[in-house]
């Protein structure tokens, strides 16, 4: 991928190159009879892929008479193996989701995908390559592990409970859905009715020890009125000799 891509940026540069030049060229001709130009330099972009394909075509690197085939050093040709690239890795992470169903081995999955984008384009020894190079692809497992470990255990948990299909639900992002959950979740409501049920609980408990207690401080403190009362008489009956009859001395 990374010499298909250079290919590619070698094209570009060359094309700015010529609109830079091709742009001063023009800038300073204008600057030549109006005095009342603006003299700051002009702005080239980059080319979009039809503009760097036209280049190629208007430039003679790819003529148009010999399309559709492609000179080897050419931006044309670069995008045409980097699409090819991208569309053989994307077949081998496909067929890895149809191990064990439709291929057997993660191997079967990626000799399937280089048959289906690669086969038709490559010589007999280039072939050979490939194919020696099958025999030390992993496990789906082992690739799984690597590349999404939490969705290999959660298949597998599928797995051992003897679900036949998986769906891995999304998991809330945001406070918003996280909320929304907790709204349509039973189990989440009923934890918060319980919660609230167990606070007026302990309110009412708290409100009842209170009252025990105002209850227990008003006795103590009419005992203590009632001893002062008998104490108080006996002050006054001892001082009064009209109502110390019956009183020893």
């Amino acid at each position: 991928i990374v010499q298909n891509v250079a290919k590619i940026e070698n094209a570009v540069h060359s094309l700015i190159d010529s609109r830079a030049s091709h742009t001063l060229s023009f800038h300073a001709n204008q600057q030549d009879g109006d005095d009342a130009v603006d003299s700051s330099p002009p702005i080239v972009t980059s080319p979009t892929l039809r503009e760097l394909l036209r280049y190629e075509i208007e430039t003679d690197i790819n003529p148009s008479a010999n399309l559709p085939r492609l000179r080897e050093k050419s931006a044309a040709m670069g995008l045409l193996w980097v699409r090819r690239q991208f569309h053989y890795q994307t077949s081998i992470f496909s067929n890895i989701l149809d191990v064990p169903e439709i291929h057997p081995t993660a191997r079967d999955a990626v000799v399937a995908a280089y048959s289906e984008v690669y086969n038709a384009f490559h010589g007999w020894a280039v072939q050979k390559i490939f194919n020696y190079s099958f025999q030390a692809a992993p496990e789906a497992e082992v690739i799984y592990r690597f590349m999404n470990p939490e969705y290999l255990e959660k298949v597998t948990n599928a797995a051992l409970r003897g679900e036949t299909e998986f769906r891995e639900e999304e998991a809330p992002h945001t406070p918003a859905q996280k909320e929304e959950t907790n709204l349509h979740d039973p189990d989440e409501n009923d934890d918060g009715e319980d919660a609230v049920e167990s606070d007026e609980d302990g309110d009412s408990d708290a409100s009842d020890n209170d009252k025990e207690d105002d209850a227990d401080a008003s006795e103590e403190d009419k005992a203590e009125e009632e001893a002062y009362d008998i104490n108080l008489d006996y002050v006054v009956n001892a001082n009064n000799p009209q109502s110390s009859e019956g009183c020893d001395g």
